[in-house]
């Protein structure tokens, strides 16, 4: 099964093995960068993550949402992906695109911190 079949199967439809194709995908050095953002995202649905997992695709989400090289769209897919692989450290490194110049990346932040449970400032103002 190849990585798009994957992203087109329910997770709990998925093969035995899944997680290994999608381990082997981020650790390979020579996998194009979306693919590799695709292969994170889906390492981080409940039925296949694990710690290994999370190890192999965090420093490929992290590394595209710090870059100012990134690609527009994406960035946008690594911002989405990057709650779902380790939402607490996501929370740190997407706090800084949260004042964009781009409105699409600063949504893109937003829902995707929704999504994580994560609410900016909560807690902040508290005595």
């Amino acid at each position: 099964m190849d990585l798009k079949t994957l992203y087109d199967t329910p997770p709990w439809e998925w093969p035995e093995g899944a997680d290994k194709m999608l381990l082997g995908i981020l650790r390979d050095d020579r996998t194009d960068q979306s693919d590799c953002v695709l292969a994170a995202e889906l390492a981080g649905d409940s039925t296949v993550v694990n710690d290994e997992l999370v190890d192999a695709a965090w420093p490929h989400i992290a590394g595209l949402v710090t870059s100012a090289e990134t690609e527009k769209s994406l960035l946008l897919a690594a911002i989405e992906a990057s709650v779902s692989v380790r939402a607490k450290e996501a929370r740190e490194i997407l706090g800084r695109l949260s004042d964009a110049d781009d409105q699409d990346i600063v949504e893109a932040v937003y829902e995707a911190m929704s999504m994580a449970g994560e609410f900016w400032g909560e807690g902040d103002d508290e005595n």
